[in-house]
């Protein structure tokens, strides 16, 4: 062999090396990508924090489903729920606004062709 293939010691170019190359060098995607996630915890929270002006019935459902949610996944499927709450009590645009400013908790949990502003 030629080469040998090295660890990169800088995470950040390895973050740049991996966004860049992920299609086509899978090999290149380190353990320590999961350090750079948001914790679960911190997502349900910002999804919580979103439904503070709403107190109907239906957000109190939401809510639960929220602290129910194991993973980021389980949360990412709640965002049309929680958009109906929004929009119900608000508008669709503020209930958009809302729930776009959360997108940035989602990278590392959700690819980013997945992670459109809605």
């Amino acid at each position: 062999m030629l080469f040998k293939r090295r660890q990169l010691d800088n995470p950040i170019m390895t973050l740049v090396l991996n966004r860049f190359f992920s299609h086509t060098v899978p090999q290149l995607q380190m353990p320590f990508m999961t350090s750079l996630r948001v914790p679960v915890d911190q997502i349900k929270l910002g999804f919580s924090s979103l439904l503070q002006d709403c107190d109907d019935r239906n957000a109190q459902r939401v809510n639960h489903r929220i602290n129910g949610a194991a993973t980021a996944d389980e949360l990412w499927q709640l965002r049309n729920e929680l958009h109906q709450c929004i929009s119900r009590l608000h508008s669709q645009s503020e209930a958009a606004k809302r729930i776009n400013s959360l997108l940035p908790m989602f990278e590392g949990w959700v690819p980013a062709r997945q992670r459109v502003k809605i």
